[in-house]
């Protein structure tokens, strides 16, 4: 609108240009947030089964109380997501290269064909990796309830899950499963046992 009046160069154009990008920053931070939110609500209703709205909050708080673990955890599934598709978008424009230059001969010139296929092999992997990062998010959630009931410990899961966490923060691996076959849900800010 500004544009089509030419006040865009003017002084009040300018404030206002400045308005709607402070607005664009401060929209994308807000969708950010419940970006996360939403991620870690939905973690948390898989485990619990609790209702969203609920399941945002506690999963909120569950997520400020163990932040360090689980932005430990994201940088390295974020790190992760990023080497395997460059991995499988370098072996994917290495199998062109052979395969063209078989086909077609070493005259012919390979390299816009070699984007296109990086680039929807970029996008491809992107679709197809970003499951691993739900499912850290949804691992580190039930390490973090698991370890709120049972004292700082965790208990549930299976043993090589318990013995590599051990070796991994140099400790030996420590106490067995309660054996009475329960599960734990949270209910109004306090876990619960719950008989299976």
């Amino acid at each position: 609108m500004l544009e089509a009046t030419g006040e865009k160069d003017s002084f009040w154009g300018k404030i206002v240009m400045c308005m709607i990008k402070c607005a664009d920053c401060i929209l994308a931070c807000i969708e950010k947030i419940v970006d996360y939110i939403n991620n870690a609500a939905f973690a948390y209703m898989a485990i619990t089964g609790k209702n969203f709205c609920s399941s945002a909050w506690d999963g909120m708080l569950l997520n400020t109380k163990w932040a360090a673990s689980f932005s430990a955890a994201k940088f390295f599934a974020t790190s992760l997501i990023f080497l395997g598709k460059l991995a499988i978008t370098l072996a994917n424009v290495f199998t062109f290269f052979v395969i063209a230059g078989a086909m077609l001969g070493e005259s012919n010139n390979r390299n816009a064909p070699a984007t296109i296929v990086a680039i929807m092999t970029w996008f491809a992997t992107e679709i197809w990796l970003s499951v691993f990062d739900k499912a850290i998010l949804g691992i580190m959630t039930s390490l973090a309830v698991d370890t709120d009931l049972n004292n700082g410990e965790a208990c549930r899961g299976p043993d090589t899950f318990k013995h590599k966490r051990a070796v991994f923060d140099g400790e030996g691996v420590k106490g067995n499963d309660t054996a009475d076959g329960a599960n734990t849900v949270q209910e109004g800010g306090k876990y619960e046992m719950v008989a299976v």
